[in-house]
């Protein structure tokens, strides 16, 4: 699936598209439609493919040592259009010193996007979105930071799953 979505033929053949749909206008916005699509299917499949590999001790990290804040702003680069759309307020509030931690940033930042992505469907429109410091969060103080939706986000019990694949929150 993977060779498929990433196949030549596919991204070739909208990208010819692309370049003879300018003279129609509905055709340009339906070509742009399929090749996020594309990108979004690629994603997913990857996200599959590093799930299985984690599954079999098969993934590769490249540990370095990083701040977290930086990754942290990659994250919320990467999903504030998702968070904006929404009318969500995102606020800020971690530890004054630099938080820096032994990880593969790559990955982190994947975790932090996720969780910024999730919390941005999840909470309701015009909610608000708090990434905090673990110890203004006192229900999580075993991680250095924390991520909470904070208008009818997640529902009871569903934190405990938070990293469980495939988990999904109530009945």
């Amino acid at each position: 699936m993977s060779c498929a979505t990433r196949s030549p033929p596919l991204r070739n053949g909208l990208e010819l598209l692309a370049q003879g749909g300018q003279q129609l206008p509905w055709a340009a916005d339906t070509i742009a439609k399929m090749q996020r699509q594309l990108a979004q299917l690629v994603r997913l499949v990857d996200d599959l493919l590093d799930l299985n590999r984690i599954d079999h001790g098969r993934i590769l990290l490249r540990r370095e040592r990083v701040a977290v804040a930086d990754v942290l702003e990659q994250a919320i680069e990467t999903t504030r259009s998702l968070i904006d759309s929404r009318g969500h307020r995102l606020t800020l509030d971690l530890p004054a010193a630099t938080l820096a931690l032994d990880a593969d940033p790559v990955r982190l930042g994947q975790v932090f996007a996720n969780l910024l992505s999730n919390a941005a469907k999840y909470t309701e429109p015009g909610g608000s979105i708090a990434v905090q410091d673990s110890s203004s969060i006192a229900a999580s103080r075993q991680a250095p930071i924390g991520l909470c939706p904070l208008r009818n986000g997640y529902r009871q019990g569903f934190s405990r799953h938070g990293l469980t694949a495939f988990a999904k929150a109530g009945p």
